[in-house]
Parts: structure tokens; sequence; C-alpha cells
């Protein structure tokens, strides 16, 4: 669909005056070639409308009505802090939680057993993703060749709970989140905490 109006893309301190011709694709290429790597994109604003997800089809509906247009970007640093305080919230919560399934996996797990060590295993994976996440960005934490390591500790840790669920070896559960689990988790709260508080920044504090 092509704009039928003049519209301004607002940048960082940059007013793009965008041909009223322009299409929805053309549009995304110009924010990615602005966002180039140094800014992570957070969401759009349309004439003082946030947008927060699905931008094409609404740029596809809107796009010949919109006349001002702005992309709201994190730094890579800011978009790095968050993930780790979102992720040090996680851990700090997730923790007790190891605990109560290692005994309950230890005597006989119930099915809310089963659904809690679900919800940790996806609590896992989005920590997997999270490092994944951050490897692929330029700019990383100085102690980030820590977090790679505990990252190839969990996958190993992963691969053989998934061994234990299929021999349907309990007591090994219980094991590998009590010994291996927990432990790999104080170790990655630990290098967050190490990463906001040296290179990062709390939002509590004043």
């Amino acid at each position: 669909m092509e704009a039928l109006l003049i519209m301004k893309l607002l940048f960082q301190n940059e007013v793009i005056q965008l041909d009223k011709n322009i299409t929805v694709n053309e549009v995304i290429n110009k924010i990615n070639d602005l966002l180039s790597g140094n800014y992570y994109f957070s969401h759009l604003i349309a004439d003082n409308h946030a947008i927060y997800e699905n931008y094409d089809v609404f740029l596809q509906t809107n796009l010949n009505e919109i006349k001002e247009l702005k992309i709201v970007t994190k730094t890579i640093k800011e978009f790095v802090n968050e993930i780790f305080l979102s992720s040090e919230e996680y851990i700090s919560r997730a923790k007790p939680q190891i605990d109560v399934l290692t005994v309950e996996f230890y005597r006989n797990p119930s099915s809310d057993s089963w659904n809690n060590f679900a919800q940790l295993l996806e609590g896992i994976q989005w920590l997997n993703d999270m490092i994944h996440t951050i490897d692929s960005v330029v700019e990383k934490p100085n102690n980030w060749t820590n977090f790679i390591k505990i990252k190839v500790e969990l996958d190993a840790e992963l691969e053989n709970l998934e061994e234990a669920i299929n021999n349907g070896d309990i007591v090994l559960i219980a094991d590998i989140l009590k010994y291996e689990i927990l432990s790999i988790f104080e170790s990655l709260e630990t290098e967050i905490r190490l990463s906001i508080d040296t290179e990062g920044y709390r939002n509590d504090i004043n």
C-alpha cells in the first residue's frame, strides 16, 4: 500500500521526510537502516499512538493516514541491562522453587510437581534465549565469557534432564536439580549482578 501523504519519520534527533509514494516495506527497511546495530528497537509511536507488536500489519492498514512516525529505541547497553534485571528477578524467584521440586521428586512427584517442573524448563529455556540474544549484539558485558561457560554447562544438564525424563528416573531428576541446576542458577545470578552493578544500573537507585 502506498502512502498518500508525506510522513515525518522521527529517529533520535533526526526528522526524515518520507516520500508520499513510500511502501510499508520501504518504511521498515528505512527503520532497520537507522538502527544499524547500534540501537535496539523498542516500539513505534504513530501520531501519539504507541504500537508494540504487529508493526507491519499496523503500517499496512494505516500508512496512508500517518503524519508522524517515531522510532523508540534503547541503546544496546540499556537493552542488555533491562534483560539482566528481568533475569535476576526470575532467578531469585526460581531458586526456592527448585528446592521445593527437589524435595518433591525425591519423594514422589505429583501432577503439580510435574507442571512446576515443566514451567522451570521453560524458564531455563528463556535464560538460554537471553544469553543467545545478548551474544548476538555488538556490545557485550566485560564478563561475557563467563556467561558462555555457564550456557555450555546449562545445555549439558538439559540433555541430562531429558535423558532422565525419558528413562523415568525421578531420583536423577532431583539430583540434577539439586546439585547442578541450582548451582548454575547461582553462578548465573552472580555474573548478572556483577554486570549490573559494575556496568549497568538499577531502577530503584536514585
